[in-house]
């Protein structure tokens, strides 16, 4: 049945809890990147791959992934949301 509910719509939200701490920070930072991130590339239908590492965060004025060698806190919060047991349900 979710099959068909999931081809009848042509967008999803999902919930996936309450916010936890950090969590206000990454959403912004992932809509700046998203806003950043080249226009064409932003839906890519026939699979996954986007050449982020071409994507270069400095440049298009978002704090780098890494500071020295931890990631930034910030984008470890946007980092851990596919590891939420929603994704891995099936």
């Amino acid at each position: 049945m979710m099959e068909d509910i999931y081809d009848a719509v042509s967008r999803t939200i999902i919930w996936l809890g309450p916010l936890e701490v950090g969590d206000d920070e990454a959403i912004r930072l992932a809509e700046l990147a998203y806003k950043k991130y080249p226009e064409d590339l932003r839906y890519e239908q026939e699979g996954t791959r986007h050449d982020l590492p071409l994507f270069n965060c400095t440049d298009r004025g978002l704090p780098d992934v890494f500071r020295g060698y931890a990631i930034d806190p910030t984008w470890r919060n946007i980092f851990k949301i596919p590891l939420h047991p929603w994704f891995s349900r099936i």
